[in-house]
């Protein structure tokens, strides 16, 4: 990303689907695992992440179940245990 520019703005897209349908829960860490990858990698392209709840609409993923996946994302991201699993 040579040549961003100050005012520019980025965005990085990482559907957590192929196709409008139910998906697994994963499937939302998976999205916002790609996500947080390709920040990294362009940090000076990257200053702000701004995530909705990946899969909870046309996906069915209960939001409980999409913010624990995504919890555990950023946790495994960031070198930090996952958190428990609901009992």
């Amino acid at each position: 990303m040579d040549g961003v520019v100050d005012k520019a703005y980025v965005r990085i897209v990482a559907p957590p689907m192929l196709m409008p349908e139910h998906v697994p829960a994963t499937h939302a860490c998976r999205a916002l695992r790609a996500v947080l990858r390709v920040a990294a990698a362009h940090p000076e392209a990257v200053r702000d992440r701004f995530c909705p709840g990946l899969a909870t609409l046309v996906g069915g993923v209960p939001p409980e179940d999409a913010a624990r996946e995504m919890a555990q994302a950023y946790g495994g991201f960031r070198g930090r245990p996952s958190p428990p699993a609901p009992r």
